[in-house]
């Protein structure tokens, strides 16, 4: 119980850091400090309640980078995961309680989601595969759980899982593209199965974004808008099935326009004080590698994507992020300056640029 309740103050306390030093990151260290003391007896293998725990401390690393690497103890959360058999449904001579196997639905997929948007983040391996991996989605509560009589109570602290489900989703679209074009060693596809593959893809993407609804909170929204234009912006890039030299002029295109959008989505959170808990060290990770991907498709298509020389067709949605071409000059600085924006704007993500 000391384990968990300092956990939380200490992630909130980082989430709402704006400096590094200022009030809220001294709150956030000490109460990680005392947290600490209990981590044997807490952080053992065996029980889900330990991985709960570590689960806290990846996200605590998230907000805190300079003590804990996400990645490391996201990994370590996966082999306790295996380990209990959470990645696969219980057998049904197993007798357990409906209540148990959804706690066990929801430890794997927030190790899911956890290890799928770091391990990207970073440019590295899973820590399983998802062939390994058989677990159905855990049932989406409602604010009011009914009591012994059948009559509706309130139950304190506790929200829909809805808007994570389609969290879970999209990790899942992003997982399988990640591993079929960044995580193979197999030779390159030739243009046509590249250009299949990444259209079905982009496909998969905007589909799963159509689906969430307008009745979830705007900010839930607008987070999910930026899944979408990360996703689509992976999806594009060169990998080991398709190479830089051999990217169409479409994909190129498309990351360009894609790259644009999410650094104005992305720097309006970063202006945004009251938006700051939504930000990590991975969110400034992902910002890197959409930076990377705008510069390295102006270094080899500069004038043609300057003028809008390469023919395209914009995506069709609003809703799924799309913007109105800048003019000529701003179509190249702007993105630039967005970009350098969003990686230092928030201090307490202990990123050096």
């Amino acid at each position: 119980d000391h384990w968990f309740v300092r956990m939380v103050l200490a992630i909130s306390s980082g989430a709402a850091s704006q400096t590094k030093g200022d009030d809220n990151d001294q709150t956030a260290l000490r109460h990680g400090s005392a947290a600490i003391v209990h981590v044997e007896s807490v952080l053992h293998p065996g029980s889900i309640s330990g991985i709960q725990a570590l689960l806290l401390l990846v996200q605590y690393a998230m907000v805190e980078p300079e003590y804990f690497r996400s990645w490391d103890l996201i990994g370590m959360a996966s082999r306790v995961m295996v380990d209990l058999g959470l990645h696969v449904e219980p057998s049904p001579e197993t007798k357990m309680s409906k209540e148990a196997i959804d706690m066990r639905r929801k430890v794997f997929y927030c190790v899911y989601s956890l290890d799928r948007n770091i391990s990207i983040a970073y440019g590295r391996a899973f820590s399983f595969t998802d062939d390994s991996a058989a677990v159905s989605l855990p049932i989406s509560t409602s604010k009011m759980s009914p009591d012994s009589d059948g009559n509706p109570t309130p139950q304190l602290f506790l929200h829909s899982l809805k808007p994570s489900l389609f969290l879970f989703d999209i990790r899942r679209v992003q997982s399988a593209f990640y591993q079929a074009t960044h995580c193979s060693q197999r030779k390159e596809w030739p243009a046509s199965t590249a250009a299949d593959y990444t259209s079905s893809i982009l496909q998969d993407i905007r589909s799963w974004f159509a689906t969430v609804p307008d009745s979830l909170s705007q900010r839930h929204i607008f987070f999910f808008r930026l899944e979408s234009l990360y996703s689509q912006i992976l999806a594009l890039s060169p990998s080991c099935r398709i190479s830089q030299s051999r990217m169409s002029d479409l994909n190129k295109t498309l990351i360009f326009e894609s790259t644009i959008q999410y650094v104005d989505q992305f720097l309006s959170v970063v202006q945004n004080s009251g938006w700051h808990p939504f930000l990590t060290h991975v969110d400034i990770l992902r910002v890197k590698n959409v930076g990377r991907q705008f510069r390295e498709v102006m270094w080899t298509d500069f004038d043609p994507l300057l003028t809008g020389g390469i023919a395209h067709s914009p995506e069709p949605s609003a809703r799924a992020g799309s913007a109105q071409p800048l003019p000529p000059l701003n179509r190249s600085t702007s993105p630039l300056e967005n970009c350098c924006r969003a990686k230092i704007g928030r201090a307490s993500c202990r990123e050096r640029v």
